[in-house]
Formats: structure tokens, C-alpha cells, sequence
């Protein structure tokens, strides 16, 4: 949940909250009942500081500030380049169809047009092990320049499926990672309805038909190959260790043992 407050202090694009907020160092925040947009540039204690980045004449004490729980920030895609924005972001051209040739307070539109498509073309395909900064894709927005889509800083792992080359809008996903740490193999679960879940889906994308099953309680088993033999991927075979009553392995001493059994 976002943090809220309410306005304390102002004095000219600068204004005050009094006490901890819960809002975050640079956070971009809606500033009164205009909505308008600021930003968290100081906190202590016994207060936060926001700058405002437009105009605050007629706001007052008490009105109320909203946080968004995510920094100032530009978004980068096609279409960045062809157009002109104020200094957040707000396209000139926008909000000269709604306000006419002068910047009303409180004005929200799309940085980018999300309806407008551009043609991309796929760079990877399906197995491809992809770390952060991976070129996924290529997309002109003029005959010299070419946005290159690219992997999060913070995600890696396999490319599952990868939309064919075609027209696009900037809000479509081209493909869908697997990150073989943090989803496909999986080492906790939440409840036992996510361990027939995860189960379910193992199943479903298994290359092969198996009567294999496990229930909640199993101890699992994943065996991966080194190299990249499966469409360019490692292959992956999860299975179960089953106790002695159900493998038959005893030692000399009739001491119940475990054994791998790949089901």
C-alpha cells in the first residue's frame, strides 16, 4: 500500500509534511486534490520535504499527498524520439488537445502513444539462456536510429515462448523468461495448493507423458544437464525420492534408506 499524508507547510514549489510519512527518498508523489506531480527531495524524522514541478498557487494546509511507491522516471521506447515533452515527460502535443496552447496544473497523459504500433523484430528465439541487458529485440523508430529492447537488470533465465516479427505497440511483451532459480525449480512453497500447482505445471510442459505424480510432503529431486542439448536449453528432469517401503532398497542392517526415482 502506498503512503499518504497530508500537506503541512508551503512555501513557493517547496512543501512540508510534518512527522515520518512513509514515503520513500525520491518517490514521485500526487501533490493535493489537483493531483499534481512532486517529488520526495528530503526526509527526516520530523519531516518530508516535496518538490512540487508545477505550479502551487492555490494549494493549502491539509490538502492531501499521495505516493505512487516508485521514483521519478521516463519511459523509454519508440516514439521517444519524435516527440516533444515538458520537463516530466507530458507530451506537448497531448495536452495542447486538452488545454490549448497553455499547460493546465494537473494535467495527466501517457508519456508515449500506446496505440500507435512499430515494427520489431525478434532477436532471440525459444531455449535462449538470456542475462540482464540481453538484446530481445530491435525496433526502428527512424532510419537512423533503432531501439533495442533489452532484459531487466534484474531478471534472467530461459525464453519460454517469442512473439513472431510483426507490428507492435510499446505495451505488448515479445517473449516470457523462465528463471530457472526462481520459478521453474522451486525449493519452498506457500501451501499445498501451490505444490499441486507448481506439480500441475511441471506437467504440462513436460516433453514427455509420465504416471509419475507427487502430493504435498514429497521430497522432490531436479537433475539438469551441463550443456544445452533440448533446443538450445538445459533439460530438466524433476522426480521424487521414495522411501524404502516403495523402492525396496535395504541395507545389510535393515536400515530404511532413501533412493532417487525419476517418475
Amino acid at each position: 500500500m502506498t503512503a499518504q499524508g497530508n500537506i503541512y507547510g508551503i512555501n513557493g514549489p517547496i512543501i512540508y509534511l510534518k512527522g515520518d510519512s512513509g514515503f520513500q527518498m525520491n518517490e514521485m508523489v500526487y501533490v493535493g486534490t489537483g493531483r499534481l506531480v512532486g517529488e520526495v527531495i528530503g526526509l527526516t524524522s520530523e519531516r518530508t520535504t516535496i518538490e512540487v514541478y508545477e505550479e502551487t498557487t492555490g494549494l493549502k494546509p491539509g490538502e492531501p499527498v499521495a505516493g505512487t511507491g516508485a521514483p521519478v522516471s521516463a519511459t523509454l521506447a519508440p516514439g521517444i524520439l519524435t516527440s516533444i515533452f515538458d520537463g516530466i515527460e507530458r507530451p506537448l502535443n497531448a495536452i495542447q488537445k486538452e488545454s490549448g496552447c497553455y499547460i493546465d496544473r494537473g494535467i495527466h497523459a501517457d508519456s508515449l502513444d500506446t496505440k500507435k504500433k512499430w515494427h520489431a523484430h525478434m532477436t532471440v528465439k525459444k531455449g535462449d539462456r538470456l542475462y540482464p541487458g540481453a538484446v530481445i529485440a530491435e525496433v526502428p523508430e527512424t532510419r537512423a536510429i533503432t531501439h533495442k529492447v533489452m532484459v531487466p537488470p534484474d531478471m534472467e533465465g530461459f525464453v519460454l515462448s517469442v512473439a513472431e516479427d510483426g507490428d507492435y505497440t510499446i505495451e505488448l511483451l515479445s517473449g516470457t523468461l523462465e528463471n530457472g532459480d526462481r520459478e521453474f525449480v522451486r525449493f519452498r512453497f506457500e501451501s499445498e495448493e501451490d505444490f499441486t500447482g507448481y506439480i500441475q505445471s511441471l506437467q504440462s510442459r513436460s516433453t514427455f507423458s509420465s504416471h509419475g505424480t507427487a502430493v504435498p510432503g514429497d521430497r522432490l529431486v531436479s537433475l539438469c544437464t551441463c550443456t544445452y542439448e533440448q533446443n538450445n536449453a538445459r533439460y530438466l528432469v524433476v522426480g521424487r525420492l521414495l522411501p524404502v517401503s516403495e523402492s525396496g532398497t535395504q541395507d545389510e542392517k535393515g536400515t530404511v534408506r532413501q533412493q532417487d526415482s525419476l517418475q
